[in-house]
């Protein structure tokens, strides 16, 4: 992908008459963070089993620093959980200037935490 980027970048600047491509570099981003589905599963259990909802979102292409995580943990399973505070009403996106989540959620997530820690 990156290689047919700078190719059409290159064409792109042989439209504009005196204009030159020095350099292009190429920069990767952040690793995709793709779930363990051993500890999806584990999360689902144990929240289950307390009797709260769980949800399996389905695959975005946001960026996370959290995939550095996941790559760094040498085997062990991890998995990226949202808590559920966003909704119609939140202002805006996650990292954006104007999110608002729901704070009467914010509970759940220290029980989220309890459980896994107490399971």
């Amino acid at each position: 992908m990156m290689d047919l980027m700078e190719k059409e970048i290159r064409i792109v600047m042989q439209l504009f008459p005196g204009a030159e491509i020095v350099e292009v570099k190429k920069i990767g981003g952040h690793p995709a963070t793709i779930n363990s589905a051993l500890a999806v599963k584990g999360v689902e259990d144990i929240l289950k089993g307390a009797g709260e909802k769980f949800v399996e979102h389905p695959p975005i292409l946001g960026g996370e620093d959290f995939a550095h995580y996941l790559e760094g943990m040498n085997g062990v399973p991890g998995g990226f959980f949202f808590l559920g505070s966003y909704g119609k009403s939140s202002g805006g996106d996650h990292h954006t200037p104007t999110f608002s989540p729901d704070e009467s959620i914010f509970w759940k997530g220290v029980l989220f935490w309890l459980l896994l820690a107490t399971s």
